[in-house]
């Protein structure tokens, strides 16, 4: 448009668009990391315990765990099925943030590597 013509070449809606997808990933990842430690002090850092309580909470709780498991699971399987579009490298980042850090940032990844321009990647 006119208006974004004088704009900075940074302020364009795709840096934006990016912006908005890594600050909602980083949420994600405060958010329920901040759960998971206030669960921890409490229990300790016993992670068969952590996921025991995940599934065994009420029917709804266990159904959303369920669905974000499948989730960071498809989400794993998309980013190497579209690995010529995101490159390995973004792949690879997809696939660690999701199982380390959480689905929100690995779909962080996803979006904003789908959405960058097509490189070659040289390794």
């Amino acid at each position: 448009s006119k208006s974004m013509r004088h704009l900075p070449l940074w302020w364009n809606s795709m840096n934006i668009r990016s912006a908005v997808i890594w600050l909602l990933g980083i949420l994600g990842v405060v958010i329920s990391y901040a759960k998971f430690i206030e669960w921890a002090t409490i229990n300790g850092f016993q992670m068969l315990d952590a996921w025991k309580d995940a599934f065994s909470g009420s029917p709804f709780s266990v159904g959303l765990v369920w669905d974000l498991s499948i989730s960071a699971v498809m989400l794993v399987v998309l980013a190497f099925w579209d690995r010529k579009r995101l490159g390995n490298r973004w792949a690879i980042g997809v696939a660690l943030s999701t199982s380390i850090l959480g689905v929100c940032l690995g779909l962080a990844f996803y979006a904003v590597g789908l959405s960058r321009p097509k490189e070659v990647e040289t390794a």
